[in-house]
């Protein structure tokens, strides 16, 4: 065995634990822990891979800015404790349901991934890319955005765009009953 592969496997293998700690946690601040060492551990794969700028994005945006957002997210909001207002439970027959259709989407979605990854050919590129692979995945992935893509480029930031506004208009509301003021 090479000294990547084995450097692979372990990265794999904390991927996979640490994906699972995500789904088996019971406290949210364990899993978001847990998902830091699944994204981390994504971007090691990355790196293994070769792809840099993938890693760095991963890093970056996924480490630095989405889960620190989360973290903070959990750290600085509490439950008020509202005499009167109990728990809503789903009662078990309409849980059951919930949990059995989301396992039926995750297996079509399976299927379906597993049909594209083993049977449908890959695409391959009959144009050289504009600049060479020596240089690294960043300088290719961007001069393919900006001659190629140009329009997935333009409309994702345009998507993004959207994405800000309607969160800040939602997180600009706010809602006060008849009898609570402002400063309350």
């Amino acid at each position: 065995m090479s000294l990547i592969l084995i450097i692979f496997l372990a990265f794999a293998t904390l991927l996979v634990w640490s994906t699972l700690g995500v789904l088996w946690s019971r406290n949210i601040l364990y899993a978001a822990f847990y998902l830091l060492f699944a994204l981390l551990a994504v971007a090691a794969i990355y790196v293994l891979a070769g792809a840099d700028f993938l890693a760095m994005s991963q890093i970056l945006i996924y480490v630095g800015g989405i889960l620190v957002l989360i973290l903070f997210g959990i750290m600085f909001t509490s439950r008020p404790k509202v005499p009167g207002l109990s728990e809503v439970s789903l009662a078990p027959q309409t849980q059951s349901l919930k949990q059995w259709t989301g396992y039926a989407v995750g297996i079509l979605f399976l299927a379906l991934m597993s049909w594209l990854i083993f049977y449908k050919p890959l695409p391959i590129s009959k144009n050289p890319s504009p600049v060479g692979l020596e240089a690294g995945t960043a300088p290719v992935i961007g001069m393919q955005f900006l001659t190629y893509h140009i329009i997935a480029f333009e409309l994702s930031a345009l998507v993004l765009l959207i994405a800000l506004i309607g969160a800040s208009s939602i997180a600009g509301k706010t809602h006060y009953t008849d009898h609570e003021s402002p400063g309350t």
